[in-house]
């Protein structure tokens, strides 16, 4: 049976079955008795965000649309997700091959979020939009999913869907898994720093540490009274967020004659202006 490619359909119930057939899952592998059944591990995805320190995003969760819930009830299938690995469960009994031979279809799941500022800190474009995840034409070896960014009309409740096409699974290891990679990339911004000087006798110099090189020289704006303002700019060299980065920069700056440093805060993904075709980051700094 082939389907069609629709719009996924999100259940308010979602939790609730996932929870469900956890407990089914949790219940069935720790049970030995004979009139049991048994569950395999057939499918495990790997979500990646590198916003994230530790590589994926904790508020994302996964559910199967309404058509590949209802073929997961029908074929007694089960859904687990811990941190970042989403798993698909089978009983022992089931033959994925012969499967595979009667359904030239794809099981269709959609990425929902519960953090709000999921927009602004993934790489949705400029507008909205939302990320299909296939391995549809992927090269034998490879488990990155291919991913493709389509806009929409308006913001929805999901960042994604993610397409398994069953024609296009790799031979099944009896020994593991078939795993593949849904990978989301953080938003790429202009860092604008304006250094507004307070006192008398300070005079930026440069940046040091992370990205430093993609920054201009300070460049002074604007003279008020006794305060200058320097803006100090990445310009079309575009830097990736980062969720408390490891490193900062630092500027440095000479007071009567004497260099001193000053860490600059980083840029945050609830405060942006777009320009053109990028979005700029103004960050502000007094001294």
């Amino acid at each position: 049976m082939t389907r069609h490619r629709s719009k996924p359909t999100i259940f308010k119930k979602g939790i609730t079955f996932n929870i469900f057939l956890i407990l089914i899952l949790a219940f069935s592998l720790s049970t030995n008795g004979q009139n049991e059944t048994q569950y395999k591990s057939i499918l495990v995805i790997e979500l990646e965000h590198d916003y994230f320190k530790t590589g994926y995003d904790p508020s994302m969760r996964i559910e199967p649309d309404q058509q590949t819930r209802s073929v997961f009830q029908e074929k007694g299938l089960l859904i687990q997700q811990k941190e970042k690995w989403f798993s698909i469960y089978a009983p022992n009994s089931f033959d994925l091959k012969a499967y595979l031979h009667e359904n030239n279809s794809f099981w269709q799941f959609v990425c929902i979020p519960s953090d709000p500022s999921f927009l602004n800190f993934t790489d949705m474009g400029l507008g909205p939009g939302m990320w299909l995840f296939s391995n549809e034409n992927l090269d034998e070896g490879n488990t990155i999913l291919n991913s493709k960014l389509i806009p929409t009309e308006a913001v929805g409740p999901h960042a994604g869907t993610i397409d398994i096409h069953l024609n296009n699974l790799p031979p099944e290891d009896p020994e593991k898994p078939i795993q593949y990679k849904a990978r989301f990339n953080s938003r790429l911004v202009s860092i604008r720093y304006y250094i507004t000087i307070n006192k008398q006798g300070v005079l930026p110099i440069s940046l040091e540490g992370d990205h430093a090189d993609l920054f201009s020289d300070p460049v002074l704006t604007d003279v008020t009274d006794s305060k200058k303002t320097y803006i100090i700019d990445s310009g079309n060299n575009l830097i990736p967020l980062k969720k408390n980065p490891s490193t900062r920069l630092k500027l440095i700056y000479l007071y009567n004659s004497n260099e001193n440093e000053v860490v600059l805060p980083h840029a945050l993904p609830s405060n942006f202006i777009v320009e053109g075709q990028k979005y700029i980051s103004p960050i502000y700094v007094h001294i």
